[in-house]
């Protein structure tokens, strides 16, 4: 440590204790100084007492005066040292050794000499100790000066440690800041991204699009421009949902919307409603027949089977369009409609592709209605069960009876199958109505069994039921409580159950025909299926669809494919049944072709309880 300055400061030799020291390091000039300072007085003394000397030096004359000026000068220069080297201490010395200066030079001077030469000394001394103080003075001020900068020094280094701690700590802090801001901020987009795109497919949400629609009315209602909304709904999936669990239909909407995306143009907007409910906005102004072109190839994508773990589906989609401004001005108008249109879509039947037309209105009303009397005609009694007999072309008596449901409401009138029948199967309604037909049907018939009478009870299964996991537990329950003989059971199936889910469809399928239950394949050539399908299937009988069989004696080719269906059945080993039959010229040919069996309006209309019991008691 460099210790110039107060001598106080500086520190102690390793190993000895500065409070003990006997001569320390600043008292050496001191005693140095002390030492030549009596010496110059004995000079003086010396020249005082012995007179008058002279000598020359160079040419100059030189006496004991000059000698005592230089020697006085020597002293003034050892106690100005003694004042400026070591502060206080020096400077008392020094005035101590002035003072006895100042002593000397009145006794030599006066008392000695007996002259009054000694007053230009003692004033000389006196210089000195004004100048010694003068220094003092000044070399105090700077010292202290000097202390209270050192202490400023300390306190600035201090306070600029301490800003230099603060500084790194507000910088610490600022980065947790700056990082808290950061996740803040991506906290925020998560939450944006919670809250306006749907997690599972990535795609804008419900919330999303209302806000795009919002968006896009605005500035079209500045620019006159129109666009389009498309509502998708997509058909049966809540069945494969129930069926194969939410994760295959999870994974199954995310290859839909990766379809979708593939046919998106870029400026148009796929959106994922909720559940199984997809919507397209159509940015550009298009006409009805682009945008037919553009949706279906939407529907397009949906062509190809579904595959996953070794199994494959097969959907379809409905689609319902209105379009900015005709069929709405504002949001809500325009999801309503489309909507609307894709509700039409689907209760028709038709799958496929609408504009939303006013006069949808009241379809999807009556709709509605059905709906809401179809949950009620059970426990209303306003169904019931009517049997259509079937007759062998080649005995020409009654092989069974088909059972088919109607309903007669209070308030809407008899109601035909083809207009509640699907609206139970979208709503699941089935199920609780395919139960009450088969338990109904089950328990009539026993009473044929009774008598004897080995007729076939044909009932139709709708997909919606197959498919259900206590479905085949349900059949088995009714045939053990009415102890109803399972081998005069057939279950009419059509070709869409197993299209959509085959290997469930065959597991219920082989359970059924182990109670003894018959497989029957109704509207056979009206779909997807093909030979495969019938070597694959435990069918044990073929139905014609009418539409072929309507077809027979009008054209060649008519005849031609029920004549090859008959024979391709025949070949399997499977029996057929030809339904519709009205005219004798249609009976003729089937019985022609070897047709096993007919049932139509030629034959017999479907018939009513008193009726089905008049042709037993006959039969």
């Amino acid at each position: 440590m460099h210790t110039r300055g107060n001598p106080d400061l500086r520190p102690a030799a390793a190993g000895i204790d500065k409070d003990h020291i006997s001569v320390s390091n600043e008292w050496i000039p001191i005693i140095i100084c002390s030492v030549i300072n009596i010496s110059l007085l004995i000079f003086l003394r010396n020249t005082y007492t012995k007179g008058q000397m002279q000598f020359s030096l160079f040419g100059l004359t030189i006496d004991n005066y000059i000698f005592s000026g230089f020697a006085v000068q020597a002293q003034i220069l050892v106690n100005t040292y003694l004042a400026i080297k070591t502060m206080k201490k020096g400077f008392t010395v020094a005035a101590l050794l002035n003072i006895i200066g100042i002593c000397l030079a009145g006794i030599f001077g006066i008392i000695i000499s007996e002259q009054n030469t000694a007053m230009l000394g003692v004033v000389t001394y006196f210089n000195s100790i004004v100048i010694s103080a003068v220094i003092y003075h000044y070399k105090k001020g700077l010292y202290d000066n000097f202390q209270r900068l050192t202490e400023q020094k300390n306190e600035i280094t201090l306070l600029y440690k301490e800003i230099s701690a603060s500084k790194e700590q507000l910088s610490q802090q600022n980065e947790q800041l700056m990082w808290y801001n950061k996740v803040m901020k991506d906290n925020e987009k998560k939450l944006e991204r919670m809250a306006y795109y749907d997690p599972l497919t990535g795609l804008p949400n419900r919330k999303m699009i209302i806000k795009k629609l919002d968006m896009l009315i605005h500035y079209s209602e500045r620019k006159q421009a129109s666009f389009a909304l498309v509502y998708i709904d997509i058909d049966n999936f809540k069945e494969i949902n129930d069926l194969m669990g939410h994760h295959v239909g999870d994974i199954l909407l995310e290859e839909v919307t990766k379809r979708w995306k593939s046919r998106l143009h870029s400026k148009d907007v796929l959106g994922r409603m909720e559940g199984d409910e997809f919507a397209v906005i159509i940015r550009r102004e298009m006409s009805r027949e682009d945008i037919l072109r553009y949706v279906g190839s939407f529907r397009e994508a949906l062509a190809d089977v579904f595959r996953y773990s070794m199994k494959e589906f097969k959907i379809d989609a409905s689609f319902g369009i209105s379009v900015y401004p005709n069929d709405g001005r504002t949001t809500e108008d325009l999801l309503k409609h489309a909507g609307m249109a894709q509700a039409f879509v689907k209760s028709s039947g038709k799958r496929g592709i609408e504009f939303y037309r006013n006069e949808m209105q009241k379809t999807i009303i009556e709709r509605v209605q059905l709906e809401d009397g179809l949950k009620s005609a059970i426990m209303n009694g306003e169904l019931y069960v009517v049997f259509q007999p079937q007759y062998s072309c080649e005995t020409s008596k009654i092989r069974g009876f088909e059972a088919l449901v109607r309903w007669r409401s209070d308030k809407l009138g008899s109601v035909s199958p083809t207009r509640f029948i699907p609206i139970a199967e979208e709503t699941g309604l089935i199920i609780d109505i395919g139960e009450w037909i088969l338990r109904t049907v089950v328990n009539k018939f026993k009473k044929v069994q009774a008598a004897n009478k080995d007729y076939i009870l044909t009932i139709n299964i709708s997909v919606v039921q197959i498919v259900q996991p206590s479905f085949v537990s349900m059949v088995r329950k009714i045939l053990d409580e009415t102890g109803f003989d399972g081998s005069r059971l057939e279950f009419e199936i059509t070709e869409s159950v197993f299209i959509s889910y085959p290997e469930k469809v065959i597991q219920a399928l082989m359970q059924l025909k182990e109670m003894g239950i018959s497989i029957a394949l109704d509207d056979f050539g009206t779909g997807y299926a093909s030979l495969r399908y019938l070597q694959m299937l435990p069918i044990d009988t073929l139905k014609i669809d009418r539409t072929f069989v309507s077809g027979i004696g009008k054209m060649e080719s008519g005849n031609q494919i029920v004549g090859s269906i008959i024979a391709l059945a025949h070949s399997l080993g499977i029996f057929v049944v030809a339904e519709g039959v009205e005219n004798m010229s249609q009976m003729n040919y089937l019985k022609e072709q070897k047709c096993d069996c007919v049932q139509g309006f030629l034959l017999s209309m479907p018939l009513e309880d008193d009726q089905f019991d008049r042709l037993i008691a006959i039969a």
